[in-house]
């Protein structure tokens, strides 16, 4: 599994909880004490591992020919983008509006700076987030070289899932663990919301934690002709 998955499933984790803080107490959509200290438990446990996999991900010493020819590769394809979004005329994008971009796709203060591993796999993954955006930032890099740098985080996550060794204990392994944990959870807060209301899966409260309800089914439209109208004989009488 990829870190794209994990750091989804930890934004929605502490969105629920955001959430649930807000709640007051007798609000029939707040945790009970043990689910929350449950969810919550999971969400650092996943927030741990995954930085645990980012450490390891960035360490030069790990990483096979295979890996830091990606790294290289998706360094350059990072500056690709930049260049993209620099040659963006004023006209299609103001200058205000292209600063923002730039801090979006992790360029501070619109400049390139230095791109470290740990600083390339970073914005690696940022590039494919925005791109799953709805609605998008002003500008998106164009999809070509967004998955010109996935196929290259693929290769990095298939050498980490390789290095496992099958013994499940490795960073990615216990990362990938501790997901299917949170992921589990997360179905389970929103089968709470379910139960908490007589609306079960059309609650609107379910969308203040990222699920849209279930739309009720609508009426069938009313037949043109009405029932007390005859039909027209089409052929004239004689």
């Amino acid at each position: 599994m990829s870190n794209q998955q994990s750091r989804s499933a930890l934004v929605k984790g502490k969105l629920i909880l955001n959430i649930n803080k807000e709640r007051a107490t007798g609000d029939p959509f707040k945790f009970t004490p043990s689910f929350l200290a449950e969810f919550s438990g999971d969400v650092s446990a996943l927030d741990e591992a995954d930085m645990k996999v980012g450490s390891e991900r960035g360490s030069d010493a790990s990483a096979s020919p295979k890996v830091r020819a990606a790294k290289d590769e998706i360094g350059k394809l990072l500056r690709e983008g930049y260049r993209a979004i620099a040659g963006v005329p004023s006209f299609q994008l103001s200058a205000a509006d292209k600063q923002e971009v730039f801090e979006i796709y992790g360029w501070r203060n619109g400049e390139i700076g230095t791109l470290d591993d740990n600083r390339i796999l970073e914005m690696a993954d940022d590039v494919i987030d925005i791109s799953e955006q709805d609605p998008p930032p002003a500008f998106v890099y164009p999809a070509q070289l967004v998955a010109l740098i996935q196929a290259q985080i693929n290769i990095i996550d298939g050498q980490e899932s390789e290095s496992d060794g099958g013994d499940g204990q490795s960073a990615v392994g216990i990362r990938n663990t501790k997901l299917a944990k949170l992921t589990r959870s997360i179905m389970r807060a929103r089968f709470f919301y379910y139960y908490a209301s007589d609306l079960a899966d059309r609650t609107p409260e379910l969308v203040k934690i990222g699920f849209q309800p279930r739309r009720s089914p609508t009426r069938k439209k009313a037949d043109a002709t009405p029932a007390n109208t005859a039909a027209v004989n089409p052929t004239p009488a004689p």
